[in-house]
Parts: structure tokens; C-alpha cells; sequence
């Protein structure tokens, strides 16, 4: 089969794009509103409930490497906590990398997941063989800056988190994708009940 190879840079300073004539590192590329703005290249995101921010063009892809670098800045609400990107399918089949954090009566745990929701399931991941999985000692802060690496191949999905300026992942989950499992979907920034900002975001894919 012939892929036509679609690959873009958005919001990198000094970056370009050869999908549709840089139209990507636009703001009016995404669909920002009051929750998700864009200001001196960078995605801002205030959420007191939970959202995805997604492109207005619909770009599915089912190969796919998406890269974020992600500043936790507060807490904006006492119940589950997120913060993110994923692969968005529908709002009801889509894949969650994100920094959690437990509910405040729950101790307020920080830790990393990757979860998928299918048919209205959440936690369609754990239909799957584990791949991967060092997170368990990592505790990310507010205030400090991380790469987040989200990888889809047809057989494969991986999630790694890294200190801003390191190669050597903090955390790294991963499940290979079985027939019924969500295998396609486009890029998405994803928070929860929290205050965060987004740059440098590349993704590759076909």
C-alpha cells in the first residue's frame, strides 16, 4: 500500500510544516476558545471540568509520532486531575497519555498513565497484552517542564515522558494493539481540572 507521508512542526519556534502551507502553526489551525488560547506561541489551558483541544482539519492517522512539551502550572479543582495529549478518535473511543493526580481526598497522588476508552469503556488498555511499564517511581511536579512522546504504530502504542532537555525517559508504557483495539485516530492536547501550558509540538505521521 502507498502512504502519502504527511509530517508538520506546530508552535516550535523557528519550525516549518509541509502539510497545506505552514497553515498549522496558525492559531485559527486549532479549535481554541475560552478554555484553550494561544499567546506568543503557546498553548494555554485553564479547565475547571475536562477537555480535549483537537485541529479543525480531521487528519486521521494510523501511524503516528506526537511530541509535547508540557508545563503543569496549578491545580484548578479537587477531584481527578489530568494533563496531556492523546489519540482522539470519537469522544467515546480515544487514547489518554497524561500526568494524573488522585483526588484531594485521596492524598493527591501524582503518577503517569496511558488509557484508552472503547464503546463508553474506560480502561479498554487493560484488554491488552502490557508492553511496557516504567512509571511507578516517577512523581512529576507543578511548575516543571516535560516532553511528552506519544508513538502509534498498527501493532503498537507507546507513551514516554521525559525531562525537558534529557533523552532518558522518566516514564515509558506501552500495549500491543489488538484487532478491536482503537488503532487510528488524530492528534489532541487533553486537561483536566487544571492549569497548563503546551509548546514545541511536532507530530509525524501517515
Amino acid at each position: 500500500m502507498n502512504w502519502k507521508r504527511t509530517i508538520f512542526a506546530l508552535i516550535a519556534v523557528g519550525a516549518t510544516s509541509l502539510f497545506a502551507g505552514n497553515e498549522l502553526v496558525k492559531a485559527d489551525a486549532w479549535q481554541l476558545n475560552k478554555i484553550w488560547t494561544m499567546k506568543d506561541g503557546k498553548i494555554s489551558v485553564l479547565d475547571k471540568g475536562a477537555s480535549f483541544l483537537l485541529l479543525k482539519k480531521k487528519v486521521m492517522f494510523t501511524e503516528m509520532e506526537f511530541e509535547a512539551e508540557i508545563t503543569p502550572v496549578k491545580v484548578e479543582g479537587a477531584g481527578w486531575k489530568g494533563l496531556g495529549i492523546g489519540l482522539y478518535k470519537t469522544p467515546t473511543e480515544f487514547w489518554q497519555f497524561a500526568f494524573i493526580e488522585s483526588p484531594d481526598k485521596n492524598a493527591k497522588r501524582h503518577y503517569v498513565e496511558l488509557k484508552c476508552k472503547k464503546d463508553k469503556v474506560w480502561g479498554h488498555e487493560n484488554k491488552l497484552k502490557l508492553k511496557r511499564l516504567k512509571a511507578q517511581s516517577f512523581k512529576w511536579e507543578y511548575g516543571k517542564t516535560y516532553k511528552f512522546k506519544l508513538k502509534l504504530t498498527p501493532k503498537r502504542i507507546d507513551g514516554l515522558v521525559y525531562a525537558k532537555d534529557s533523552d532518558k525517559p522518566l516514564a515509558h508504557i506501552a500495549y500491543a494493539l489488538k484487532d478491536d483495539a482503537v488503532k487510528t485516530g488524530m492528534p489532541a492536547l487533553r486537561c483536566i481540572q487544571m492549569k497548563a501550558t503546551f509548546s514545541d509540538i511536532e507530530v509525524k505521521g501517515k
